[in-house]
């Protein structure tokens, strides 16, 4: 939950406009109900946490160090790929674990917009088993764009095959992007 918060006011903005709002989330959702918001939990069987340090361990172990940017440079684009695939994976799992819940919630409710951080990578499933457009609301700079993360400008053939055959299980066509805009802070 930790890009959350940076999303409340906007939350608050629409709900005081009068507008429904409703906060999916992976458990736990105590962050999204001590803002004052409604949470609908989805997924929470996947340690994200968990998956990300295992990831990172394992990289730094195969590389003999913390993975930086001059690795880009020296290492083969079969392996760049490769240990790009790695980092992403805990990402693919949290949205696999998710998707089931969000999506048919979002096919139960119906919102009129879905709002989502970068890193959510089941977002695009909801907007589709919603019928509704995709916002993307950054925290920050689009550094996510320029790390090839999917979903931000990266080819459908660059991603992780776990995360096409995901999106393809829900129906989606994976696409370079698919947010309609994006919320700058």
């Amino acid at each position: 939950m930790s890009h959350y918060l940076h999303l409340v006011p906007l939350a608050w903005a629409c709900r005081v406009a009068g507008h429904e709002v409703r906060v999916a989330g992976r458990p736990p959702v105590e962050l999204i109900v001590g803002s004052g918001l409604p949470a609908v939990p989805v997924g929470g069987a996947y340690d994200f946490v968990n998956g990300l340090g295992a990831v990172h361990q394992n990289i730094e172990r195969e590389l003999g160090h913390a993975p930086g940017p001059e690795d880009l440079k020296t290492l083969p684009p079969d392996t760049v790929r490769r240990l790009r695939d790695m980092r992403l994976e805990p990402h693919v799992s949290a949205a696999a674990d998710m998707a089931p819940d969000l999506v048919a919630f979002a096919e139960f409710w119906r919102p009129d917009l879905v709002v989502a951080v970068p890193p959510v990578l089941a977002a695009p499933l909801a907007a589709h088993a919603a019928g509704a457009p995709l916002v993307r609301h950054l925290w920050g700079p689009d550094i996510s764009r320029h790390a090839g993360f999917p979903g931000l400008g990266s080819p459908p053939g660059h991603w992780p095959e776990s995360l096409r055959r995901l999106y393809e299980r829900y129906g989606v066509e994976p696409k370079a992007d698919h947010a309609v805009r994006n919320i700058d802070p």
